[in-house]
């Protein structure tokens, strides 16, 4: 009786785990399923070529996962549509070598016989391939479409026609082969026309949002993140995801696709990550996860450093790397090496230990350099000084020339991603940009160009990506005068 007993409160102490689990996990599962999004577009518009009298089109879900670029790829199909009705295919080749295609093509009455059948069809091609042409040739009854050539390795169609030029079928070789004959002429011009519609038709679309929904096996999950420290304080927790994907092919061949990924959850709101690392550096971990953490020791330090290895995990292969130390005011974890580049996380702490801001980057002076100048109590001076002329009013005689010279503090600059843009009589006049700014910068300015009796030249010290002159870090005005 008090085994059972004891088997009873076992399997209630697991279930009431489960529960938990799903409690905590289900809205985030919920979430990431109501983000998966639907996309179509027209690959061929029947309104615009003469071949076939259908649309085709691609469509496909997808959802992102934290990657600003690229979205994860759930499942992609593409469709003829035949009075109203979509044919699905699970390729752009599968529709041309399908009998559905060739069968548009003679339901329109269209031969394969003269050049500019060719070039319609060939134009057809590249709409559905999305490949450039290189040209055809003609053996009997047979047609070759290249799209590749490498050294003597050819990919084409094979087309081939009947005795009255009607086409019987479509084969793609990835590896014809074919010996070009020596008659052949790159022929591998198109059809020029504009588009007089771009969108899938409502209908359209909504029929192929219908077969992907009932096609798509996919499966989101996620797990809490549990840190090795109190984070009462924070009101934002971390979540491993993944994403499963199976797709099921016509021949009954099957391929599953596995994608992992992050989340933070802050009072009902989410914010997807694409890795550990991207977690680390938002501003919602260094505000909300780390406010509670400071490291004023090397005990502290190791704690901090057993946080990132929960989230952002140092491959095996560079374990030997990993280190924390103090220098000079901030604490660096190292983590990883690419070449002779050390990677890490460099924490900016105030007085008490509390963790002002965090990043993740190269180990090197610019870098470290880079991160000083985030805080508020670094006192930055690019220096930008007019060096020659001696100074900004200059009187020249007609026809002489000008040697400007400005230096600057290079380290600062380049930390901070600066450029110079020049201004003559108030229009941008030209630019010096590179990954390394070399002080001092110099420009000449020829007599020629000072045909009237006044002119201003203006250099801004300008932020990385910005051409506001307004906000410029340093600026200088040189006034001439010619007499």
């Amino acid at each position: 009786m008090k085994n059972i007993f004891f088997i009873i409160l076992f399997l209630m102490m697991g279930f009431l785990a489960v529960s938990q689990v799903n409690t905590e996990t289900k809205p985030i599962n919920e979430y990431l399923s109501s983000t998966v999004k639907y996309t179509d577009k027209l690959i061929v518009n029947s309104s615009v070529q003469s071949l076939i009298k259908s649309d085709i089109l691609e469509a496909g879900l997808s959802v992102n996962i934290g990657d600003k670029y690229n979205d994860a790829l759930i499942l992609s199909s593409y469709f003829i549509s035949v009075d109203g009705k979509l044919i699905p295919f699970e390729s752009r080749s599968a529709i041309l070598s399908s009998p559905e295609f060739i069968e548009l093509i003679k339901n329109n009455k269209f031969k394969l016989k003269t050049e500019e059948n060719a070039i319609a069809l060939q134009t057809l091609l590249c709409l559905i391939d999305n490949n450039d042409p290189l040209g055809y040739f003609k053996i009997d009854k047979t047609w070759y479409f290249v799209r590749e050539e490498w050294f003597g390795d050819i990919k084409a169609y094979e087309i081939i026609t009947d005795k009255k030029s009607n086409i019987i079928s479509i084969k793609y070789h990835s590896d014809l082969k074919k010996d070009i004959p020596e008659s052949f002429s790159a022929v591998n011009k198109k059809e020029k026309f504009g588009r007089i519609k771009d969108d899938v038709s409502k209908e359209d679309s909504s029929a192929a949002y219908n077969y992907l929904s009932q096609k798509a096996n996919y499966t989101f999950s996620s797990a809490k993140v549990e840190l090795p420290i109190d984070t009462k304080e924070a009101s934002a927790s971390i979540y491993y995801c993944g994403l499963e994907s199976t797709e099921i092919y016509q021949a009954g061949d099957q391929c599953t696709t596995n994608y992992s990924f992050m989340l933070m959850s802050n009072n009902g709101k989410y914010q997807k990550f694409k890795d550990g690392k991207a977690v680390t550096e938002s501003d919602l971990f260094s505000e909300d996860i780390l406010k509670s953490i400071k490291i004023n020791n090397e005990e502290d330090a190791k704690a901090f450093q057993g946080i990132i290895d929960i989230i952002n995990p140092v491959d095996n292969s560079f374990r030997i790397l990993k280190k924390f130390y103090l220098q000079d005011g901030i604490w660096f974890f190292l983590r990883d090496k690419s070449f002779d580049d050390l990677y890490g996380y460099m924490v900016k702490t105030d007085e008490t230990g509390a963790i002002k801001f965090v990043d993740f980057s190269t180990i090197t002076d610019e870098d470290i350099l880079r991160f000083k100048m985030r805080a508020d109590d670094f006192i930055v001076d690019y220096k930008f000084k007019l060096e020659k002329p001696s100074t900004n009013k200059i009187t020249l005689e007609r026809g002489e020339g000008l040697r400007v010279e400005i230096s600057f503090d290079a380290d600062m600059v380049n930390a901070k991603g600066a450029w110079i843009m020049t201004r003559f009589d108030g229009h941008n006049h030209g630019m010096y940009a590179s990954t390394t700014m070399e002080s001092p910068f110099t420009d000449g300015i020829t007599g020629m160009s000072l045909e009237n009796s006044n002119h201003t030249f203006e250099y801004f010290l300008l932020k990385n990506g910005s051409e506001d002159t307004e906000d410029a870090l340093g600026k200088i005005k040189i006034e001439i005068k010619v007499e």
